[in-house]
């Protein structure tokens, strides 16, 4: 690789990280009461035993497939 495609990609990971750095706040601040807004409005409605099953379901399919 040549040297200006070095820094090139170079300045694009940091310009990267810089985005993700100014952005997780943003997804961490608006993010949990979305999340604990959604699981109210699922209890409230009555799907609470479906959404844990399903759940339930996605976790032991990821042990599963991690063993």
């Amino acid at each position: 690789m040549s040297l200006l495609t070095k820094i090139g990609f170079r300045c694009a990971v940091w310009m990267l990280t810089f985005c993700a750095v100014l952005i997780s706040p943003v997804i961490l601040i608006y993010g949990v009461p979305v999340a604990i807004g959604v699981v109210t409005d699922v209890t409230q409605s009555g799907l609470g035993p479906i959404a844990t099953v399903l759940m339930a379901d996605a976790a032991a399919w990821q042990q599963i497939r991690q063993a």
